[in-house]
């Protein structure tokens, strides 16, 4: 592996990871239930999003605690995860602007102002960011903006999957009274979902 002998490297993981998307997109919504089959792909996109997410905004950190070959590969390969996590999160992005048409009660009362304006702009950074993702867009940028852009976007993203659950959690009776998420029906799941993104910020703030 320290050569990425592995086949599953470099651009090979966005390709596969963009045809899972668009293949699970296809077999998951159904135009005869599409508010039921949209949340459901909402909820596969986000979880796959948010792990895509862990491995590429966490490979460098990870990397630091265990150097091990597989933490190497993670690290020599993070910009086509995170690639591949902008596609995923795209995907999850567009379903859900989707269902202001398809679905305008539930997302009314589902994606009010104070969640749909900073979730845009989460999204548009990581679109920033994968879009960024080149030896091109460093050198225009240079290494400190690009660097800035990635490390904001980066703990937005990471600000967001937290929030979702802190949501889901604790807040969805205040903030969305008319509205019970289906994660919330399982709290042993949702913990441990939650677990995920705080796992990634101590792992990115521990010391060596």
């Amino acid at each position: 592996m320290k050569n990425d002998s592995f086949w599953f490297a470099g651009p090979i993981i966005v390709y596969v990871m963009t045809v899972a998307s668009l293949v699970t997109l296809y077999l998951m919504i159904d135009p005869a239930d599409i508010t039921d089959t949209s949340r459901s792909f909402l909820r596969v996109s986000g979880r796959a999003g948010m792990f895509l997410f862990f491995i590429s905004f966490g490979a460098s950190a990870l990397n630091r605690i265990f150097n091990a070959e597989w933490s190497k590969y993670l690290v020599r390969n993070r910009r086509y995860y995170g690639i591949s996590t902008a596609i995923i999160l795209w995907s999850h992005f567009l379903v859900l602007l989707s269902m202001s048409v398809t679905a305008p009660e539930w997302f009314r009362i589902s994606v009010p102002w104070y969640i749909l304006y900073p979730g845009t702009g989460t999204f548009v950074l990581v679109g920033l960011m994968a879009l960024s993702s080149n030896n091109s867009a460093v050198k225009k940028l240079g290494a400190r903006w690009w660097r800035l852009l990635h490390l904001i976007g980066g703990y937005m993203a990471l600000s967001a999957f937290i929030g979702e659950y802190v949501l889901i959690l604790y807040l969805q009776p205040i903030l969305l009274p008319d509205y019970v998420f289906h994660t919330a029906n399982s709290p042993v799941v949702a913990y441990t979902l939650l677990a995920v993104p705080l796992l990634l910020l101590y792992l990115r703030f521990r010391k060596r």
